[in-house]
């Protein structure tokens, strides 16, 4: 399951749930460029709160998805990364690239998140 939304601000919220498995990035990526072509996004932020038991297809597609926000002027963050995300990251030496929002949310608290974030990716420019 993958929604999206932008906001005035110049941010792209993807929220993407469920099992994110190999193939999974090419439809993800295509929906990022669609989104970013329709005005210009200075970041994608991307909940990945829902991810049901992440792999190396889920850090596959979103390494994808940074690179692409990249090559088309935006930076790109994960909101709501699990330990198990965020260790899948730091084994396949993605911890430095891909910029992941300290802290997460507890479940039911997801849409006040989004709401009150300011977009920002901490730690990284």
């Amino acid at each position: 399951m993958t929604t999206a939304r932008s906001d005035e601000q110049g941010t792209i919220q993807l929220v993407i749930g469920g099992r994110v498995g190999r193939g999974a990035g090419t439809a993800l990526c295509q929906r990022v460029r669609e989104l970013i072509g329709a005005g210009h996004a200075r970041l994608v932020q991307c909940d990945v709160e829902g991810v049901i038991e992440p792999d190396l297809g889920t850090v596959d597609a979103l390494a994808r998805l940074r690179l692409t926000a990249q090559l088309l002027g935006s930076e790109f963050c994960l909101d709501g990364a699990s330990a198990e995300l965020r260790e899948l990251l730091a084994l396949t030496g993605l911890r430095d690239v891909i910029s992941v929002l300290d802290g997460v949310t507890p479940p039911g608290a997801a849409a006040d998140r989004r709401v009150g974030r300011s977009g920002r990716c901490r730690g990284r420019r």
